[in-house]
C-alpha cells in the first residue's frame, strides 16, 4: 500500500511529501502499522471478493453472473473505500495532510467573546 500511496502523495503534496512518507516509514512504528492494516484489509477484501465470485459463477445461471458480479464490484469497492476513509480519518489528522512540507499549525478556534491575543478587542 505504501508503494501505491506514494504516487498519490507525490501528486497531492509533491516529492518532498513522498520523501517524508519514506522517512516516517523508517522512523514511526505507528505509521508502519497504519499502512500494514490498510494493506491487509484491502488484500483480504479482494481475496474474499474472488472467493465469492467463484461461488457465484458456479451457482448462478450464466446470464446472471455478469450483472451480479458487476454489482458486487461496486459494493466491494464502496466498502473498502469507506473503511479506508474511516480508518484513515480516525488517526490524528490525515497522513497526506501531515506529509505536507509547507504545513503550518492550524489556528485554534477562540471561544465566542474571547479577547484577541493582544488583549484588546477591535484594534
Amino acid at each position: 500500500m505504501l508503494v501505491a500511496a506514494r504516487a498519490v502523495v507525490t501528486a497531492k503534496v509533491g516529492a518532498a511529501g513522498a520523501q517524508e512518507w519514506e522517512d516516517r516509514w523508517h522512523a514511526e512504528a505507528g505509521f508502519r502499522r497504519h499502512i500494514r492494516v490498510l494493506t491487509a484489509v484491502w488484500g483480504a477484501g479482494f481475496a474474499l471478493d474472488a472467493v465469492v465470485r467463484v461461488v457465484l459463477a458456479q451457482t448462478l445461471p450464466i446470464d446472471a453472473v455478469p450483472l451480479v458480479t458487476g454489482l458486487q464490484w461496486v459494493v466491494v469497492l464502496g466498502v473498502l473505500f469507506g473503511f479506508h476513509v474511516l480508518y484513515s480519518g480516525s488517526r490524528a489528522g490525515s497522513a497526506v495532510e501531515r506529509a505536507r512540507p509547507d504545513r503550518r499549525p492550524r489556528p485554534r478556534a477562540r471561544h465566542r467573546g474571547a479577547l484577541p491575543a493582544h488583549g484588546v478587542a477591535g484594534r
